[in-house]
């Protein structure tokens, strides 16, 4: 090149359309684009607490963290805070079709492999309020039973690959780390592609009514006190086990911690929930209080409503008391306590968000909410 001249180097750019779009979740509020249009419930990896059946043997299960989400409508940017919430599952959609992955239990000597199921595709009915931060709403669930072996009670995620069960060999992520029972040397990395490959031998149909406030069961008129699910007059429906009332110890008190929402020193149970209250004569033998009643929480999610800045955050404890139904399979039935109470507390973080712009020019496709 002659001296004093320069290379002149041409650069073109051209706009190509992504092949992949980022989907919403949920369809845009009828009230505008500005109103929140979903929720996200992410519940936390630790202090949650499953509690099914009279015997107390059933109590101080963890609730894998799980994300729930709610598509929202009918709530606006500054006027009206109060929003209906849908919760739509199955094949397709970002809830599928499973609430969290199996869970291992071994209860009472019983190994077994439980399955939470969403019972319906599209839960309606529910209410979220983005000013207070309030959640109100019943997730209908069936619980699948399955009876294993003690050395394999679930299906493992180990190396990204499952170990067993219907998809021995394929491909999976950790959904969650459980202990099966009081053995705190065992534990069990779970994920929802890796499935049992029986049959259930029972089935627990769960209507699970949750709410940021109060939940409390009581038995409906002339019904015993200490057994406020069994059927009239049956006297085969399982009552309290004890006298419940005393602070827990050994295996249901194995951990303190502190209480994220409260500041309260509480028990976690060896098997990862957390221990309400046990029986006065046997304090390592969890109880359901009378009545049965859970206590939630709301904190007002940040940036305050009405701000218009989204995405806004909070934490909660979603609180929930129900009957359990007889499975009808008695090994099941008599180690639990069914007919009997359960009970649920799900802490976690609260997501309220807007709709989002399609990254490829808004030529996306909703998801089918």
């Amino acid at each position: 090149m002659a001296p004093g001249m320069h290379d002149v180097n041409r650069l073109v750019l051209r706009c190509v359309p992504s092949s992949v779009c980022t989907q919403p979740n949920c369809p845009p509020s009828s009230r505008g684009p500005t109103a929140p249009n979903e929720l996200v419930l992410d519940i936390a990896a630790s202090g949650s607490d499953l509690d099914l059946g009279s015997t107390g043997l059933g109590h101080n299960l963890l609730v894998p963290p799980t994300p729930v989400h709610a598509c929202l409508d009918g709530c606006d940017a500054a006027t009206t805070p109060s929003c209906d919430m849908r919760v739509v599952t199955g094949e397709g959609t970002v809830n599928g079709t499973t609430f969290g992955p199996p869970r291992p239990l071994l209860v009472g000597g019983l190994p077994l492999c439980l399955v939470s199921l969403w019972a319906e595709p599209v839960v309606g009915g529910g209410i979220a309020n983005v000013a207070t931060g309030a959640v109100d709403v019943t997730l209908p669930l069936r619980v699948q039973a399955y009876l294993a072996s003690p050395d394999g009670i679930c299906p493992r995620c180990v190396g990204r690959r499952c170990q067993g069960g219907a998809n021995d060999g394929g491909v999976c992520e950790v959904d969650g780390t459980f202990f099966p029972g009081a053995v705190l040397e065992e534990s069990y990395q779970v994920s929802k592609a890796c499935p049992p490959a029986d049959s259930p031998v029972a089935t627990l149909a769960l209507n699970v009514p949750l709410t940021t406030g109060t939940s409390m069961l009581e038995p409906a008129a002339g019904q015993d006190p200490a057994r406020p699910c069994a059927a009239p007059n049956d006297p085969t429906s399982a009552g309290a086990p004890c006298a419940c009332g005393s602070d827990c110890t050994g295996d249901a008190c194995a951990f303190h911690v502190t209480d994220s929402a409260t500041g309260a020193l509480i028990c976690l149970d060896a098997r990862g929930g957390v221990s309400q209250r046990c029986c006065t004569d046997d304090t390592t033998r969890p109880c359901f209080a009378t009545p049965v009643t859970r206590v939630g929480h709301a904190a007002v999610p940040s940036p305050a409503w009405p701000d218009p800045r989204y995405p806004k955050s909070g934490g909660f404890s979603l609180a929930a008391t129900f009957c359990v139904g007889a499975t009808g399979t008695d090994p099941i039935d008599s180690v639990f306590g069914f007919p009997g109470p359960g009970a649920v507390i799900l802490p976690g973080k609260a997501s309220w968000m807007t709709p989002l712009p399609l990254p490829c020019g808004g030529g996306g496709t909703p998801a089918p909410y």
